[in-house]
């Protein structure tokens, strides 16, 4: 009896190439809390930047206002 080798076929390659890449760079992240953290800085950061900004509901005529974080 013999055993015949099967070859993955190329797009089952490929598809494994492309997890093993999500799973380096799934590695290459911080911990959580310091994601959590840096995005929050950010979030505020960016309401900083953007406080002087308002814009129009269409539907209600009201204006809107950025509100800053800080």
């Amino acid at each position: 009896m013999s055993e015949k080798k099967e070859t993955p076929s190329s797009s089952r390659r490929f598809l494994f190439r492309i997890l093993d890449g999500i799973e380096w760079l799934g590695n290459k992240l911080p911990s959580p809390l310091l994601l959590f953290a840096i995005l929050a800085l950010i979030v505020v950061i960016i309401s900083g930047i953007f406080s002087s900004v308002s814009v129009t509901n269409p539907t209600t005529g009201e204006v809107i206002q950025v509100k800053n974080l800080l």
